[in-house]
């Protein structure tokens, strides 16, 4: 099941960025009644941020998280409990990929409540819908609650390892950008992003991200093309000597828990 989810997921990005239809009560159907997910503040967080201000600190949300440090500035930031265990981040990381599910069904409840939200009324009740119909799914199995609890936590925390590995290695290690550099759009998303070399099953874990590069240059191209794109971009970048970072997949986890490693590597403050 946790694999299923993460499949939707994939779809659901894709779907978020228009690359399926320009429907938007179709993405809220996928999003917030299939996921559990808000439509709106994915759509806030990953297509008005994220891809706008990729790997800038203050402006780009998936490179702050608690417990968690992307620049050396955010770990000297830390203060008490956590100045104290950033440095082991990299050993706990994929324990708050467990937390990951968790972390956006609380997110976009929060989101949908505080925000002034178009659709607001119509996702909060996708959403309760999709609890509901879960947990009845849940509750008419034959396990009992204690087995329905330990199942939940799993197949959840499973689904969180899965999109969160896809995620970590999209873009960290990568340059970072701070507010006041001045860099043209399509240079910022060459080299904040790393590329994963393809591979059918590759390809089909990761959704298509792994040509991260492509898909930041061209969000709404549907997954298909990005193969196709990634060789013109390749050899674009290589014509004009852009700097284009394409790697195995066992070696981008590597790049990725190395630089996490580095950054964190800091004295307790005092």
């Amino acid at each position: 099941m946790a694999f299923i989810f993460g499949q939707i997921g994939l779809l659901a990005h894709d779907i978020v960025h228009k690359q399926a239809w320009k429907n938007v009560i179709m993405d809220m159907i996928v999003g917030n009644l299939l996921l559990g997910i808000s439509y709106s503040w994915w759509n806030d967080k990953h297509n008005k941020k994220h891809h706008r201000y990729t790997n800038r600190p203050g402006l780009d949300k998936d490179i702050e998280a608690p417990l968690l440090a992307f620049t050396k500035d955010q770990a000297s930031e830390k203060k008490g409990f956590e100045n104290y265990i950033i440095r082991y981040q990299i050993y706990y990381l994929f324990f708050i990929f467990m937390l990951l599910p968790f972390y956006m069904n609380f997110e976009s409840i929060h989101f949908l409540i505080s925000k002034k939200v178009k659709h607001r009324f119509l996702e909060i009740v996708l959403l309760i819908t999709h609890f509901i119909l879960f947990s009845l799914l849940l509750l008419t199995s034959c396990m009992s609650i204690s087995q329905i609890f330990i199942f939940l936590v799993i197949s959840k925390g499973i689904f969180g390892v899965y999109i969160g590995s896809i995620f970590i290695v999209n873009h960290t290690g990568m340059p970072i950008l701070n507010k006041g550099d001045k860099i043209d759009y399509f240079l910022s998303q060459i080299i904040t992003a790393r590329n994963i070399k393809s591979h059918p099953l590759t390809d089909f874990i990761m959704g298509g991200l792994n040509a991260q590069i492509e898909h930041h240059l061209f969000p709404q191209m549907p997954r298909p093309n990005l193969k196709q794109a990634r060789n013109i971009v390749k050899n674009l970048c290589e014509n004009y000597n852009i700097p284009y970072h394409e790697t195995g997949f066992l070696e981008s986890f590597k790049e990725s828990l190395t630089y996490l490693n580095s950054v964190s590597s800091l004295p307790v403050s005092k």
